[in-house]
């Protein structure tokens, strides 16, 4: 994966957690750190399509949207532009997306999905 640009996507989305000025309180978020930069990049191809697969679907098809989870997606996305084996891929995912993306279309319409 091209470190610079993950560390960008990293800093853009912000920190995992902060300590609060003047307390022991510590606030975390649902965000993706450099541990997990390396665990995508030790992934299968296979395993690395199934999770962006679940994580687009969750996040950009059914809409239950998650700032730590768009972060991952873009994450992995990187590392899709990182592997030859996968970007020869990119139009089956593509088309997966829009199949996928339109099937749950219709079932929303039909009321079948709320």
């Amino acid at each position: 994966m091209n470190k610079e640009k993950a560390n960008k996507v990293l800093e853009v989305y912000g920190k995992p957690g902060f300590k609060v000025k003047g307390s022991n309180r510590v606030i975390t978020f649902a965000r993706q750190d450099i541990s997990d930069v390396e665990r995508i990049e030790k992934l299968s191809d296979e395993d690395l399509i199934q999770e962006w697969k679940g994580l687009v679907f969750l996040n950009h098809i059914y809409g239950q949207v998650s700032l730590g989870e768009l972060q991952r997606i873009d994450l992995i996305e990187l590392e899709f532009d990182n592997r030859a084996s996968i970007s020869k891929r990119m139009k089956e995912l593509k088309s997966w997306y829009d199949m996928t993306r339109k099937e749950f279309k219709l079932q929303e319409e039909k009321g079948l999905i709320k």
